[in-house]
This record gives structure tokens, sequence and C-alpha cells, in this order.
């Protein structure tokens, strides 16, 4: 990232405005790997992982932020008949930096549950919870992310 602070005069504030662009090399690399399996029919259980490594290779003492290097995804679910569905998952996200400098967020695990049912032939109504046992976490430095949160839906779905 290259720090321009010449873009526009803004006269009202009487300062040059600044603006975040990209500028330089960088390496991204990684691998993502997902798997699910039917433990009977109507309940499945499944995985997700994924790993990425970055350089800036410009500036290595420049730090690469925002995303983590690991992401790891649990989940089990259970579908009666496309009317009922209830799914459970976990999502554990590792450390990252969230300035350039090299601040860090720490790494964090966040639970959901989520119930769908079926209430006439294209609808659905689904309701569920991210958060749930009120993780408090950050992606970016000092600013937190909501904490639990409960959500509903109406689908429609053909």
């Amino acid at each position: 990232m290259l720090m321009v602070n010449n873009v526009q005069y803004d006269e009202d504030a009487d300062m040059w405005l600044n603006q975040l662009q990209n500028a330089g090399d960088r390496e991204y690399m990684g691998f993502e790997v997902a798997a699910n399996y039917h433990i009977i029919p109507t309940f499945i259980i499944g995985s997700n992982d994924t790993f990425i490594k970055r350089n800036n290779i410009s500036n290595p003492e420049i730090y690469l932020v925002d995303v983590p290097r690991h992401k790891l995804m649990l989940m089990a679910g259970y579908d009666l008949n496309d009317r009922f569905r209830v799914q459970t998952n976990m999502e554990h996200n590792a450390n990252r930096y969230s300035t350039p400098y090299g601040t860090g967020s720490p790494g964090f695990p966040l639970f959901n549950a989520s119930v769908g049912i079926k209430v006439w032939k294209w609808f659905s109504i689904e309701g569920g919870v991210n958060n749930i046992f009120d993780k408090n976490f950050t992606l970016t430095e000092g600013f937190y992310e909501p904490e639990r949160v409960f959500y509903s839906n109406l689908v429609y779905k053909r």
C-alpha cells in the first residue's frame, strides 16, 4: 500500500486529501480443503480448512492486513424431508495483522446455529443466532465486531 497525500485539495477543510493505493509486488499462496459426509441420509457433517501465505516482496517491513493465515470451519446439519432443517457450525479464525505496522488481532472461534422450516411450496422461514457464546473479537485493531446476533429470513426458493 502506498499513501498518496495530494489526491485533491479540500478547500473547506483547508487540507490535501489522501488515498491508499496498491503499489509494489506481493505474493499470495494457499489452498482450501473441504469434506462432507452423510452419516445417515438426513444427517451431514462437514469441514473446511483454508490456508493462505502472503509475502510483501517490495516492502517486507509493511505487513499485509485483514486475512488470517488459517480459517477452519466445522458443521453438522439435519434435514428432514426438505421441510425442516437445523444446522450448527464452528468457525475458527487464526490471528491476523490489522495494521501495516504489525499490530495484530488475536484468533477467535465463533459458534453459530440456524433452523429452517418450509411453510408452503416455495416459501420457508429461517432463523438463527451467530456468535452463540457472545465472543468479544476484533478483525481490525480497536473495532469490535457485533457480539451475539439473532436473525430471521423469509426465503422464496423455486
